[in-house]
């Protein structure tokens, strides 16, 4: 029944179906749901369909926070892992889609707050390092503040992995993370390399690009 409950809720159709996808008050329901056996690690039919209840049932960040503090896999599956299942998972998927700030950023909360955890799988286990390395060359050249905030975006989450220990870099991602380094300070709008940025609202004028740093 709660199988059937969690299905019927956050069904697209369900008139209830806003109000668990809108950050908190999702976690009532999942404390009630978890209170009375519901289990959050599961891809058995007749449970959440094929995903877990992590990636597929609560699509707010409050309500996976909730679930993995409650000990939910963010690397679930529910066939054989192969590459063109990384992104099914949901750390793969941040992972993969990092070129998005707002991924990067939502995965290095998670990070931060000890929610992430390396998977041991030998598929999985390269492919955060090699979809980062990957990102982290197309983007060296990134100019501009949308390009720089999502370069800078990468950067953070691939360095609170490292200082984590989730990760290990090769030299080559050591290079590319020392090279083109972006101010923390700024949140990626400079570039260190004498480059500028104006904030659209700054009334000054007439400076000439490389020559000013503020």
């Amino acid at each position: 029944m709660a199988y059937t409950a969690a299905g019927d809720i956050t069904h697209p159709g369900s008139p209830w179906f806003h109000i668990f996808r809108d950050g908190s008050p999702s976690i009532p329901f999942l404390q009630a749901y978890i209170d009375h056996g519901g289990r959050v690690n599961t891809v058995e039919d007749g449970g959440y369909g094929t995903n877990s209840l992590l990636n597929a049932t609560f699509n707010n960040l409050a309500g996976r926070v909730f679930l993995l503090e409650h000990g939910a896999d963010g690397w679930l599956v529910d066939r054989p892992s192969e590459r063109l299942r990384f992104a099914s998972t949901t750390f793969g998927s941040r992972v993969w889609g990092a070129r998005a700030a707002d991924a990067s950023e939502e995965l290095y909360l998670l990070v931060q707050r000890g929610l992430f955890q390396m998977t041991d799988n030998p598929v999985y286990a390269p492919m955060v390092h090699d979809t980062y390395l990957n990102i982290l060359e197309e983007m060296a050249d990134a100019s501009g503040p949308t390009a720089r905030h999502e370069l800078w975006a990468v950067q953070k989450v691939v360095g609170a992995l490292i200082a984590k220990g989730h990760l290990v870099p090769s030299a080559r991602m050591q290079t590319l993370l020392r090279d083109n380094a972006i101010p923390d300070a700024e949140g990626g709008w400079i570039r260190s390399a004498g480059q500028l940025h104006q904030a659209f609202d700054d009334p000054r004028v007439g400076a000439v690009l490389g020559t000013e740093i503020w």
